[in-house]
């Protein structure tokens, strides 16, 4: 009999999950050039109605996308059993505050990502 107390990591006993955490090239690369493709895609049209100041502005959104993708990877570490993104990882961090509380909060940062990409189209 081992004796061993090392944490595993993984999902919490009571949560049953059949998520695969795994990718292989071809994942990776779709992931890899999808980026290309937006940024090929929207730094003509940006140029276009921006002129130079279209460069600085693309540079900060770049950065502030960086951001946002460590951040929501340090979450999918965190939790890993949870799935659906920023809703999903809203409620759960705001689960102290009560159940409603964060419901409420991750229907909204769902309904606000939703809400600006949406409104970005239709300007477009």
């Amino acid at each position: 009999m081992s004796t061993d107390t090392a944490i595993t990591p993984g999902p919490p006993g009571e949560v049953a999950t059949s998520l695969e955490r795994s990718i292989n090239w071809r994942g990776a690369f779709v992931m890899g050039l999808a980026g290309v493709i937006l940024v090929t895609g929207i730094t003509p049209f940006a140029v276009q109605a921006m002129g130079a100041a279209a460069i600085p502005c693309l540079i900060g959104i770049q950065i502030i996308a960086l951001v946002v993708c460590l951040c929501m990877g340090e979450m999918a570490a965190l939790w890993p059993h949870r799935t659906g993104g920023t809703p999903s990882y809203a409620y759960e961090s705001f689960k102290p505050l009560g159940e409603s509380t964060a419901r409420h909060i991750g229907g909204v940062s769902g309904g606000a990502t939703g809400w600006v990409g949406s409104r970005w189209r239709r300007s477009t």
